[in-house]
């Protein structure tokens, strides 16, 4: 240790440089704790110019004291960018966007405005000083595009194409070991490949409505809590979900209409050697089409994920003012997606009501009942009392079509009801 300090400070004795410290010099140095060492603190590194919260933007190579960033544009070199972009300029600016976009089949223009926020993210994050959502690129056929459209923040943001991860663990433990290991390296994308099961997971849905994350390292005991400023990604094909998901991906929807979409002809077949070729004018634009929605007064966009007010206050103001329509505008398409737990459930409490009306039963009694007709909803995850009884007391008050779920309890016994409604 004390040779690795002596690579950063240089001590001498008698005019002679020191090759080693002193070992109560060292033992002192290392005891010390992060604070008394009074280093400038040091919360990510930027490779592109960026807007910090107050919509400044930071285009200076360097530390910035106030945000704790480094920037280091490593020789990109971007036009100006215009306080007040011009119409001309401000077209211009689209056109880019939209030739960088041009290959991929979106299903609506939603889906599109979605894409053109997810892409702006990284350059306004500070901006939007709340949650984001997870991002859910959705085809209906492999070969559409998802993956590709996943990587793109990453070809531009940090110069090359980020890697992926392959789909989620089911492990809990594990998928927490995963996550802090990309919290731990700052990575600023993160993209879950190819899901191929339901997701539903809390750890999950978690990372969309925090700013920090809590779990254990691999081969470390002890938890650590980091922040969470990663944009997480995740591509399936016709996914479904859990319920807990339904409000917190952005969804896009890529939709070819042909068997086998790879096959179709692309204006730019190697895409992301395309962007990377271009990637300072594509950087150049996205600046410009942000500073033009500043200068038109930064409208808020219409807040249609309340847990996400001010994402769709920032990025849907700007697809708002760029034509796309707000963020969130196709929500309805994963409540649809997501909406195969309420269809699981209305068999079961239909079910219910057919074999026992309103009168009082037992965990025993509604257990031997779904088993005997394959009924299984998600979230039950066996049929003994056991089961059935920690599957309905996370259906307390549940209203679903004519139905609600009750639960009577008396000294030690619990019993469950249907009423109507």
């Amino acid at each position: 240790m004390s040779g690795e300090i002596t690579q950063l400070l240089r001590f001498e004795k008698n005019g002679r440089p020191l090759e080693s410290l002193p070992k109560t010099l060292a033992s002192h140095l290392i005891g010390l704790e992060v604070e008394q060492w009074k280093l400038p603190q040091l919360h990510a590194i930027r490779r592109v110019p960026f807007f910090d919260s107050k919509g400044n933007l930071v285009q200076e190579n360097g530390y910035h004291p106030s945000l704790g960033i480094w920037l280091d544009l490593a020789g990109l070199t971007l036009r100006n960018v215009p306080a007040h972009p011009t119409p001309s300029e401000l077209s211009e600016a689209k056109q880019k966007i939209e030739e960088l976009l041009v290959d991929f089949p979106f299903s609506n223009e939603a889906s599109k405005a979605n894409t053109i926020a997810l892409l702006m993210l990284r350059s306004v994050r500070l901006m939007v000083n709340g949650p984001v959502p997870l991002i859910l690129n959705s085809a209906s056929m492999p070969g559409s595009g998802k993956t590709a459209l996943a990587q793109l923040p990453g070809v531009l943001y940090d110069g090359e194409v980020p890697g992926v991860m392959p789909e989620p663990p089911r492990d809990d433990d594990e998928l927490t070991k995963r996550i802090i290991g990309v919290l731990q390296v700052g990575q600023e994308l993160a993209i879950f490949d190819n899901v191929n099961r339901k997701l539903e997971s809390a750890v999950l849905a978690g990372l969309a409505t925090s700013s920090t994350f809590s779990g254990r390292a691999l081969y470390q005991q002890e938890p650590l809590t980091l922040p969470n400023r990663t944009q997480w990604m995740f591509t399936a094909n016709n996914p479904v979900m859990s319920k807990e998901f339904e409000r917190r991906f952005l969804l896009v929807r890529l939709d070819a209409g042909v068997e086998n979409p790879q096959n179709r002809s692309f204006r730019h077949p190697n895409l992301h050697q395309w962007a990377s070729d271009h990637r300072a004018e594509l950087l150049w634009a996205l600046l410009v089409l942000v500073r033009g929605w500043q200068a038109a007064g930064s409208k808020a966009g219409q807040v249609l994920e309340g847990g996400m007010r001010r994402f769709c206050e920032v990025l849907g103001g700007i697809t708002v003012f760029l034509g796309y329509g707000p963020v969130f505008a196709n929500r309805e398409e994963l409540t649809e997606q997501a909406g195969g737990d309420d269809h699981e459930l209305h068999d079961a409490l239909e079910s219910w009501y057919t074999a026992f009306s309103t009168r009082t039963v037992t965990a025993t009694e509604l257990g031997g009942l779904w088993q005997k007709e394959g009924l299984q909803p998600a979230g039950l995850n066996g049929f003994t009392h056991v089961h059935v009884g920690r599957y309905m007391g996370t259906l307390r008050g549940v209203v679903l079509g004519p139905y609600r779920v009750n639960i009577e309890k008396s000294g030690r016994n619990t019993r469950y009801r249907l009423t109507l409604v």
